[in-house]
Formats: structure tokens, sequence, C-alpha cells
């Protein structure tokens, strides 16, 4: 019976953690901003991915005065220029800007001879933010979530399992 149960539950996270998804090449068009509309002195982070063809990039971001764009080091410079160079880690890099004065900030992502690689905007107005919580954690997988779910039953199956089996050896 354990044979059978144990063969079946393979099965199904094979099924579950083997299933396939398409194949896309991905060129970067824009950036993602955790929180595109800011209110002074807010900060948000800037994701570009699709970017395995290079070991590393440079977000510029131009806009008003105030307003700092961090890595693992700060760069900023004191004009409304600011400039970072990112390593690219699994296909992505990401800046962490903090808002200055109100306005659009344009960031342009190049790679290190300074081509163009894709663009995206933040507005900073006196409003305040989007009025979302901002995203904290981290994405799990479905299969990582099915994985669990699925040892978690089959803990029941054997604490079930070994109840009987007590069970059946007292009443012999």
């Amino acid at each position: 019976m354990f044979k059978k149960s144990f063969a079946a539950l393979a099965i199904a996270g094979a099924l579950v953690l083997g299933g396939s998804t398409a194949a896309t090449a991905y060129t970067p068009s824009g950036g993602a901003v955790s929180d595109p509309v800011l209110a002074p002195g807010q900060s948000t982070v800037i994701t570009f991915t699709g970017l395995g063809a290079y070991e590393s990039v440079v977000f510029t971001v131009t806009g008003p005065s105030g307003a700092s764009l961090t890595s693992i080091a700060y760069a900023a410079s004191g004009d409304t220029v600011y400039s970072v160079t990112k390593a690219v880690s699994g296909g992505s890099a990401s800046a962490t800007f903090t808002a200055g004065g109100t306005g659009t900030y344009d960031v342009v992502l190049t790679d290190t001879d300074g081509n163009t690689i894709a663009s995206t905007s933040i507005s900073v107005t006196t409003d305040g933010g989007s009025g979302e919580l901002p995203a904290t954690g981290g994405d799990v997988p479905m299969g990582a979530i099915w994985l669990g779910v699925g040892a978690v039953g089959l803990g029941g199956i054997a604490v079930t399992a070994a109840a009987a089996r007590r069970r059946a050896s007292q009443n012999s």
C-alpha cells in the first residue's frame, strides 16, 4: 500500500514541479518601478530584466535636483544627472531611487559603452505616493507551495498509517 501511495505522490510531485513553460526571448522595453509615483523623500526600487547579454549596466536618472540613485555604493553628482553602474545578476539589475524635488525623473538604462538599452520614468508629487503598501518579502513559486502542501499531506498520511498500524497490533 505504501509503495502505491509513494508512487502516486512521486508522479504528482513530478507533474507539479516538472511543468513546462514556453521559452520566451525578452528584450527589455522598460523598467519595473516598485512605486512609480512618490512624495519627496520616498524611495523606490527600479528593476530592469532581460539583461542576460550584459555583465553590467548603468542607471542614469535625469530630473529635478535633490534626488539620489543608490546601489552598493552611493553615486550621485551635484547637478541634476545621477548615475550608478550595477552588475547584472540572473539577467536583471536593480537600483534604489530616492526622490528629491517634485517633477518627473527619467531613468535610462545603458550598457557600459553608453548605448541605450531601455528607459522608464518616475513622478514625484506633493500628493504622496500611490497610496498602496510597498511590496515586501519575495515571490514564492507555485511549485514550492504545492511541494509544501504535498509534504504536509504526506506527513498526515504517515501519522494516520502509524496510528492504524499501532491499533492493529494492539488488537492482535
